[in-house]
């Protein structure tokens, strides 16, 4: 897909890929989405940290592009 000029998101995490963490349920979810903080660690160690409220994009916009490439699917 990258070669084919896609972003790296849709070339690299596809349906049936490797997932990297879990993810809250939406019904799970208590906060304001718009005003979230995502963070990552590695082994224990916070590598990244943000806010919802700095992306680019509005989160519910953003889910419902994404779900045009792929299948979002609780478990």
């Amino acid at each position: 897909m990258k070669k084919a000029g896609q972003p790296w998101e849709k070339a690299k995490a596809f349906d049936n890929s490797c997932p990297l963490s879990g993810f809250i349920p939406a019904a799970e979810f208590t906060g304001d989405p718009q005003n979230t903080t995502l963070g990552l660690s590695v082994n224990g160690e916070q590598r990244q940290q943000g806010t919802t409220a700095d992306m680019i994009h509005k989160i519910v916009p953003l889910i419902a592009y994404m779900s045009k490439f792929f299948y979002p699917q609780g478990r």
